[in-house]
């Protein structure tokens, strides 16, 4: 008889000479560590604790290799699955057409630009006059020609483009006052009594309406003029005035 070792629970077996497994006997056991005495089937010393015997089957040569080979095509396929998920993103973001913004619309409440109508040009019409001589249908067109017509010089006014001496009866700061001193004039017998006003006249002091009794060609016939007025009602402050509407004339 012989002792084998069992691979399996690690203990030792008795086997025949000829390679038949007997029986092993009963035998006591002790933990290599600490010597104690240990029970057959025993796993662990309940001295120091130390393993006796491997309580489990160790799996087969083939089985490690084939599991380190599975977990490697289950990584390859991750990767590989990976892959194709970002390729078929990049494609689908490069087919998708690009959205424009829509453009604004005018509000519905906006009214529309009207356009506006051009004016049709006004067209004269002339109206044609009888030719000369009476003669049937020999018509001329007539030009109606409008000239201004100057102003006609009226007593309450200086002469236009007149340069002369004349008699100053009264200079007003108003209008209504120069009015009613030419009413006072006309009474007391002035005939030539008129207004005008000193702005429009170089050679006068700006800012009065002046009453006047004529034009005069020398300061001789002004003065023998005044004289005359200052004997007429309240005019006794005549005096003779040279006026003019160009500031260069001379008296």
């Amino acid at each position: 008889m012989s002792t084998v070792v069992n691979p399996d629970t690690n203990e030792h077996e008795l086997t025949a000479p000829d390679g038949a497994r007997e029986p092993a006997a009963p035998e006591t056991l002790s933990c290599p560590n600490c010597g104690a005495p240990a029970d057959r089937g025993q796993l662990m010393c309940l001295e120091c604790g130390s393993r006796l015997a491997l309580g489990y089957q160790r799996p087969p040569a083939w089985r490690l290799p084939a599991a380190v080979a599975g977990i490697l095509l289950l990584v390859a396929g991750l990767a590989v699955a990976i892959a194709l998920a970002a390729n078929h993103a990049d494609k689908t973001t490069a087919a998708a057409p690009t959205q424009s913004a829509p453009a604004q619309s005018a509000p519905a409440d906006t009214p529309p630009t009207a356009t506006q109508p051009t004016p049709a040009p006004t067209t004269s019409t002339t109206t044609p006059a009888p030719a000369a001589g009476g003669t049937a249908g020999g018509t001329a067109p007539s030009s109606t020609s409008t000239t201004p017509t100057p102003a006609p010089t009226t007593p309450s006014g200086w002469p236009p483009g007149k340069s002369a001496f004349t008699v100053i009866l009264a200079s007003m700061p108003s209008k209504s006052a120069a009015d009613d001193k030419l009413k006072k004039a006309q009474t007391a017998g002035i005939s030539g009594a008129a207004i005008l006003r000193s702005d429009d006249f170089p050679t006068l002091k700006p800012g009065y309406w002046v009453v006047f009794d004529g034009q005069y060609d020398s300061i001789e016939q002004a003065q023998s003029q005044a004289t005359i007025d200052r004997g007429k009602g309240e005019f006794s402050d005549a005096y003779p005035r040279f006026v003019s509407k160009d500031a260069n004339a001379k008296p």
